[in-house]
């Protein structure tokens, strides 16, 4: 049993390691996505106003 234990060691980490780089690359895009609509916000807001 003790092979099988660090068999799930390993996948369990392995799992939290993909899961946290995939959430701060979403977490960079969302940042670059928020910057690029305040400065297209910037850029149509004078037309409104």
């Amino acid at each position: 049993m003790k092979h099988a234990t660090e068999v799930a060691v390993i996948v369990v980490a392995l799992a939290v390691l993909v899961c946290y780089s995939f959430a701060s690359k979403i977490s960079d895009d969302l940042r670059r996505i928020s910057l690029a609509l305040d400065g297209y916000m910037e850029d149509i807001g004078p037309r409104f106003t």
